[in-house]
């Protein structure tokens, strides 16, 4: 006979029966716990992206500085727990993704903060694969919202990665733009104040002294010979006054008298002609018998009797009697012409003598001011050519620090590379429900098991006659044993053999 509590595996059966309802509750809770879990993770979709972090996939493999790789580590570490900050710190991050995706005209109804809330609690947070990939997934209830979240994702990641690593060069860019506003606004307003010296001083320029005084030259020389143009032409006046003196201002012409017949039937000839004419076309149209045509030859024959008349009569002679007048002479005119012409020319010298007279007194007062503007001038130079001298280094400063800047942009986005793209998927397959819903009774046995330990444990009571004479350190007599009666004994009357109570 095997004494109770001999076997620990009869122990732990032992325990198993004295803990059972415990187990089985313990295997209920886990069914239905991971049947609610089957529950909520059903028409959910999971969609993952994998972003290389080192741009070629293949540059870690051709380091050979230790120094290279370990940097090269430490920038894809920083850049996984930069999106990591972003999305769990920075709300207008995952703003920008939510209105990229179009989650807020999808779903109109639900605040932005509650979209954000939402799609934080849905990311899982990044990892990293080979040191030099990033692997980051979301739980969503619509395929392709998940799809576009984790591509707005990567986009505006990649985005904020670029600004990052080119802020230093992009900060250097816009102070060199604000600089180079400003120096070229106080170029441009001394350029404007050079030019109106210029304007209003451009006899005074330094260069042009030289011009000036030879201005004063060729202007002395013209007075000098304009007064001798003048004398010449005042000689020529005396002249032309003289012969105009000596010359007739009118000469005496004559007309012959002429004399000539005139025919009186020449006209009546030329009148008959008209109306055979007339006589032609009438007879083209109508016959010789019509009262037109009849008419016609009546006045023709009046005609032809005229002629006859008149030609019986003596022809009358015309005659045109002499005349004389007075004419202007020619040479008089010639010479009028010749003097109103150098009066004319004389007017002229003179109004220019006076125009040459007023322009030495400006040159005179030009040259004597020349050195007096000189300082002035070379002042407004001077500023002038440092402000743009500044201008133009601080606009090569910027054209240097835009072509940087674009570098470092176009190498920071080649940095961050999306390798495999979002393809949402159903999270849980038809295999894998059946794996959670077997898991949960074994979980729950375990679970039952480990507080069914823990209850042993803590109970200090004594149970086997081992445990009662390690305890008492005496031998134990006797054991009483607990008799199981079964459900017909109970059922039967006391004191009877095969009655039973009806059930």
């Amino acid at each position: 006979m095997r004494l109770y509590g001999s076997s620990p595996l009869h122990n732990y059966v032992e325990l198993i029966f004295r803990c059972k309802r415990l187990f089985i509750v313990s295997i209920v809770l886990g069914t239905v716990l991971t049947s609610l879990i089957v529950a909520l993770r059903a028409n959910k979709y999971e969609a993952s992206i994998i972003v290389a972090l080192t741009g070629n996939p293949e540059l870690s493999q051709d380091l050979t500085n230790p120094k290279q790789e370990v940097q090269l580590q430490d920038n894809v570490k920083r850049k996984a727990n930069r999106l990591s900050l972003w999305v769990e710190e920075t709300p207008d991050f995952l703003q920008e993704v939510i209105r990229n995706a179009n989650l807020d005209r999808d779903h109109p109804n639900v605040p932005m903060d509650t979209l954000v809330k939402e799609v934080r609690a849905a990311i899982t947070p990044p990892t990293l694969l080979n040191d030099q990939y990033m692997k980051v997934s979301i739980i969503w209830d619509n395929q392709q919202e998940a799809n576009a979240i984790m591509q707005a994702l990567y986009s505006r990641f990649a985005d904020r990665t670029v600004a990052t690593e080119t802020m230093a060069i992009t900060d250097k860019r816009q102070v060199l733009e604000e600089e180079y506003k400003r120096f070229n606004a106080s170029a441009n307003k001394k350029a404007e104040l050079r030019m109106e010296y210029l304007r209003d001083h451009y006899w005074q320029m330094p260069t042009l002294l030289t011009s000036e005084m030879t201005s004063l030259d060729d202007t002395q020389r013209q007075i000098a010979s304009l007064n001798v143009d003048i004398s010449e032409t005042q000689v020529r006046l005396q002249d032309i006054n003289r012969q105009l003196a000596q010359t007739p201002r009118n000469i005496v012409e004559s007309t012959s008298v002429t004399s000539h017949q005139t025919d009186p039937a020449l006209a009546l000839v030329a009148q008959k002609q008209d109306l055979e004419i007339q006589l032609k076309q009438l007879e083209n149209i109508y016959s010789p018998l019509h009262p037109k045509v009849q008419a016609m030859l009546k006045n023709i024959a009046a005609i032809d009797q005229q002629i006859k008349e008149a030609r019986q009569k003596p022809a009358r002679a015309t005659e045109v009697s002499n005349t004389t007048q007075n004419t202007i002479n020619p040479v008089w005119s010639d010479l009028q012409q010749q003097k109103s012409t150098l009066n004319i020319q004389m007017m002229a010298e003179r109004q220019r003598l006076a125009d040459l007279n007023n322009q030495i007194v400006v040159h005179e007062d030009r040259v004597k001011q020349m050195p007096v503007e000189e300082v002035a001038y070379d002042k407004i130079e001077r500023d002038y050519m440092l402000a743009n001298n500044i201008r133009n280094n601080t606009q090569a400063e910027l054209k240097a620090a835009q072509i940087d800047e674009e570098r470092d942009r176009i190498t920071s986005s080649q940095s961050v590379n999306l390798i495999v793209k979002p393809d949402a998927t159903a999270v849980d397959s038809k295999s894998k429900k059946i794996l959670l819903y077997i898991l949960g009774p074994i979980i729950g046995l375990l679970v039952g098991f480990c507080f069914s330990l823990a209850l042993e444990a803590m109970d200090h009571s004594l149970r086997t006659p081992v445990e009662v004479e390690s305890y008492l350190g005496k031998p134990v007599l006797a054991v009483i044993p607990k008799i199981q009666e079964s459900k017909e004994s109970i059922k039967r009357i006391g004191g009877a053999s095969n009655q039973q109570l009806p059930s």
